[in-house]
This record gives C-alpha cells, sequence and structure tokens, in this order.
C-alpha cells in the first residue's frame, strides 16, 4: 500500500481515472461535474429520483424524493427525504455492491493514530464483519423491525 501520510503531511496525490462513474451520471471533467451540481441544487427531487432509482426498495417513495423548508420565518424548519419509501441501507452499500462484483473493491481505507496502523477494507470484508455482528446481535435477541433483502447467512 502507498505511503500516505508522513508526520502527518501529506506526501501523494491520487487522482480519480480519467472517468468516473457516479450512479447513472457520467464525470469525465470539472464542467461535468459543475453541471450535475447544477442539477443537484436546481432540481434536487430530479437528481436524487435518478439515484434512488438504483437502490433496492422494499417499498418505492412514493412522494418527491426530498422536499425541505430551512427558513424558520416561513414556517418550521422540515426535511422530508424519500417519503414513505422502505430500504435497507445496510443492503444497498454493501450486499449490492458485493453482488454487483464489486466485493474486492476497496470500501474505506483505515488509519489508526500511529503512523503504521493502516489497513484496507474491500466490501466482501465489510459485509462479512457486519454479517459476524448481526449475529450477535442476534444471538442476544435483537430483532429486525422490518424485513428487507439480506446476504447475510
Amino acid at each position: 500500500m502507498p505511503d500516505f501520510a508522513t508526520n502527518g503531511h501529506s506526501e501523494k496525490t491520487i487522482s480519480p481515472a480519467p472517468k468516473v462513474r457516479f450512479h447513472n451520471f457520467e464525470i469525465q471533467s470539472i464542467e461535468d461535474y459543475h453541471k450535475l451540481y447544477k442539477v443537484s441544487v436546481d432540481n434536487p427531487d430530479i437528481f436524487w429520483k435518478q439515484i434512488a432509482n438504483e437502490f433496492a426498495w422494499k417499498t418505492k417513495p412514493n412522494k418527491n424524493c426530498c422536499s425541505y423548508n430551512f427558513d424558520p420565518t416561513k414556517s418550521p424548519v422540515q426535511i422530508k427525504w424519500m417519503e414513505g419509501g422502505e430500504t435497507n441501507v445496510c443492503y444497498n452499500a454493501l450486499d449490492m455492491n458485493v453482488l454487483n462484483g464489486l466485493g474486492n473493491k476497496i470500501a474505506f481505507y483505515w488509519e489508526g493514530n500511529d503512523i503504521h496502523e493502516r489497513k484496507s477494507v474491500t466490501y466482501r470484508q465489510l459485509l462479512k464483519m457486519v454479517c459476524k455482528f448481526a449475529n450477535v446481535l442476534k444471538d442476544k435477541g435483537v430483532k429486525k423491525e422490518i424485513e428487507s433483502p439480506s446476504t447475510c447467512p
């Protein structure tokens, strides 16, 4: 693994691949990123509906993907997100990535307090850890609130 930091100072910069896929959006340049950002700000419902279409849902959202009011002078501050929808976030973040062939890709990098404490964790490894912990919780009597897809044994 490359040495990303020494004595707290960054030594290397890792650039993204020339073509990056962000859900249904293909980003090939900073201009593409800015266009996507503009859609997310100007039309958040369209932006998030497109992303939500890639999720596994028990119940698809039945209203706007997002509605909000941050101005307390108009009405109480409120945020509504994927109203009426039910999903399993862990399944979407882990199981689907493994099922889609990304199990050996890095899910995250972990660095401890000591410069030599570091680890790369793949989606498959993380799913195994999550399943192991879920089984501990089951053994302790914790039950699911709703049924949802899972690849945990």
